[in-house]
């Protein structure tokens, strides 16, 4: 390994500009992503490695898009955000929980029951759709 001392001297120039033993500064939206890549199944100890740049892939086994929890704790965690910062909830996110409330899940249903009456739900669900059937 070259020390910054070292790499200061003649060719190594460019390696003490670039600084790469320290570790990258996270931004505080890059720390929020930590929650979502719990949400979907990722280990503490992969999340960490992600977030310093240490590994791109994992072995963790994580919860299929298909899962109506995946859609309930994705629109939670952007609900807090929402109404925290008043940032809306991304259509994305509001499109997977719409798709698992068409398909009947009551808890999905529920989630964005909580968001219409929070003013943070575009979508209008159809009375034969969820509890009312």
């Amino acid at each position: 390994m070259i020390a910054k001392a070292d790499a200061v001297d003649g060719a190594g120039l460019g390696l003490a500009a670039l600084d790469w033993q320290s570790p990258p500064v996270l931004a505080p939206t890059a720390r929020a992503s930590n929650a979502l890549l719990g949400i979907l199944g990722h280990s503490e100890q992969c999340i960490g490695l992600a977030m310093s740049g240490q590994i791109a892939v994992c072995d963790c086994r994580t919860k299929p898009m298909e899962d109506p929890a995946v859609a309930v704790a994705l629109a939670m965690h952007y609900a807090r955000t929402a109404i925290d910062r008043g940032i809306p909830i991304p259509e994305v996110v509001l499109e997977l929980l719409a798709l698992r409330v068409r398909e009947g899940d009551l808890a999905c249903r529920a989630v964005g029951e909580w968001l219409d009456e929070r003013g943070l739900l575009d979508i209008r669900f159809p009375p034969s759709v969820g509890r009312d059937r």
